[in-house]
């Protein structure tokens, strides 16, 4: 039977070949795609992060490691202080206003909906943390999004992005418990800063 079929090697080689298909035994299987993808905010990208931005504002963990008389200020005070963000502040329109010199958002897509579900900024922040200082801003992650290491791929983007761009230090100071405990357990480990709940990290 070997030899009509083409000989001793030849069925050597087909059982191989056979073999090396079995999944158990063959070739790994590719490596799947982070379902999540890092870029850069376009305009198109405005409402989302907008959305993303305004409902995080509300949420319970910027509050709630405060005593409540604060909290009870702070409830009153944030609807002032959303509109303001959107009307006026960066929020009018992220893409546009993180796009100038020295400024970068970055937001993170869900690769199969294309669904943005999280942004990070930073900027040039000399005057407040010294030469070569940057300072992050609107780490944000949608609800549904929480708990799939977004919050984190954004920092590690957001750091590297910094960096490329010639800054040797970020800061990040949060009233965020969720974020303040992330950006506290990130890696390597930033140091406290003076600041209350703020981070320094080395880029």
């Amino acid at each position: 039977f070997f030899f009509c079929c083409g000989g001793p090697l030849s069925a050597l080689e087909g059982g191989m070949e056979f073999l090396s298909n079995l999944p158990f035994i063959g070739k790994k299987p590719e490596k799947k795609p982070e379902p999540f993808v890092i870029r850069l905010c376009e305009e198109s990208d405005n409402a989302a992060v907008k959305a993303i931005w305004r409902r995080g504002a509300f949420a319970m963990e910027n509050f709630d490691h405060h005593p409540w008389p604060v909290r009870f200020f702070l409830n009153l005070l944030m609807p002032l202080f959303v509109l303001w963000g959107l009307w006026a502040g960066d929020m009018a329109s992220p893409s546009r206003y993180w796009s100038r010199e020295g400024r970068v958002m970055l937001v993170a897509e869900e690769r199969e909906t294309k669904e943005v579900v999280g942004s990070i900024s930073f900027e040039g922040a000399s005057k407040h943390w010294g030469e070569g200082a940057a300072e992050l801003y609107r780490l944000s992650v949608a609800e549904r999004a929480r708990g799939r290491g977004v919050g984190t791929m954004l920092l590690a983007e957001g750091l590297r992005t910094a960096k490329r761009f010639g800054y040797k230090r970020a800061f990040a100071v949060t009233a965020n418990r969720v974020m303040d405990r992330m950006c506290g357990g990130f890696q390597p480990k930033p140091k406290r800063t003076a600041h209350n709940r703020g981070w320094e990290f080395e880029l």
